[in-house]
């Protein structure tokens, strides 16, 4: 099942989907365990980029480098690869088994952002158009396993702006 962001309502729905889980009192009005560890200041800064894309750009990058565009947008710039590239692990990135809001999801062949880890969802390049889709689906797991990468390079940026000058 895809859902793609075409009207404000749209935009709307996907709003409370992807930032919902970080409000307080979410979770328990969902039925959901609350997470222990709040979601990363830099996921919710990816989530927000991803929000924003489809009002900022007229043309429909491939998945990659969507990707790319959206982490820049969002501050956390690094050098353009491939989904190939990104699935055998590019530099900036780290493997994680446990993935968050704003984690990518790889596959050989595809990348997206990860929306949801408890839903299993996550946004893209999809056929019908920039979307949330799940990784758990049937299509995507005749893909093949996909992995899951945490940037990292923005440690680095932040340790190195809080050194005494």
């Amino acid at each position: 099942m895809e859902i793609v962001a075409t009207s404000r309502v749209a935009v709307g729905i996907m709003t409370m989907a992807l930032l919902g889980p970080a409000m307080p009192g979410w979770a328990a009005h969902r039925g959901h365990k609350r997470s222990e560890k709040p979601p990363a200041r830099e996921g919710m800064a990816i989530i927000a980029a991803a929000l924003d894309f489809p009002h900022t750009h007229r043309v429909r990058p491939d998945c990659s480098h969507l990707v790319h565009d959206i982490y820049a947008e969002a501050g956390l710039p690094y050098p353009y690869v491939d989904s190939l590239a990104l699935y055998r692990g590019a530099p900036g990135f780290k493997t994680v088994k446990q993935p968050q809001p704003g984690d990518l999801v790889v596959w050989r062949t595809h990348s997206g952002i990860v929306v949801d880890p408890e839903q299993r969802s996550f946004y893209s390049s999809l056929n019908s158009g920039l979307g949330v889709d799940y990784y758990d689906s049937h299509y995507w797991k005749h893909k093949g396993k996909p992995r899951f990468y945490r940037f990292q390079g923005i440690r680095e940026q932040q340790s190195a702006s809080k050194l005494p000058e």
